[in-house]
């Protein structure tokens, strides 16, 4: 994990809040810096460009969101564990940090060709490496024959979705914050029991 100074974390807390509601092309340096409480020439010293900005909030975010996901292919385990695991440092890294998911899915729709070309240099995500771990649980018996894909989306679209659609579920579910964190927390026992009971034969 990167270690950056207290500007620093400023100047990304605040371009975080605008590249997510404004995106990358919207955004305006001069309206990072009035949010960070910093002046324009500042934040040029730090970052010449929104876009080389863009890039270092986006890189650290792959790099502290990685450790998470490359447990599941790296530990010696059984699958019910991985998926605990996995869901449960999920679930913990995204409450940490809300943005995330809607900062990734709003430059996801909008420039495709770099998410996908940083997660792939990344190496985020080994679907090779999950198929293996998949078809060695059906050839031994423990889990019904399922396609590597359905399982990675299951899983993925389980746990994030609580948090992008938290609005209405609070509205419809008359969830406080309070509620909603509790409900988050008990997602972590819940996914993995639904995950695993969809696979057992």
């Amino acid at each position: 994990m990167v270690n950056f100074t207290p500007t620093e974390e400023k100047i990304f807390e605040a371009a975080t809040a605008v590249f997510i509601e404004k995106g990358l092309d919207g955004a305006r340096m001069q309206e990072i810096a009035d949010k960070a409480g910093i002046n324009k020439a500042l934040l040029h010293y730090y970052f010449r460009s929104k876009e080389k900005l863009f890039k270092t909030i986006f890189f650290n975010t792959l790099t502290n969101l990685k450790p998470v996901i490359t447990q599941f292919f790296m530990e010696e385990d059984n699958l019910e564990n991985k998926v605990t695991k996995f869901v449960g440092g999920y679930i913990d890294f995204i409450s940490r940090n809300p943005h995330i998911p809607l900062f990734i899915l709003n430059e996801l729709r909008k420039k495709p060709d770099f998410f996908l070309e940083n997660m792939d240099s990344h190496k985020m995500i080994n679907f090779s490496k999950i198929e293996q771990i998949l078809n060695k649980e059906i050839n031994e018996g423990r889990i019904i024959e399922i396609d590597y894909r359905h399982f990675i989306v299951n899983m993925i679209s389980l746990t994030i979705f609580p948090f992008i659609g938290k609005p209405i579920i609070q509205f419809f579910s008359k969830m406080n914050d309070e509620k909603f964190q509790q409900f988050i927390l008990e997602r972590k026992k819940i996914i993995p029991e639904i995950i695993m009971n969809s696979i057992r034969p």
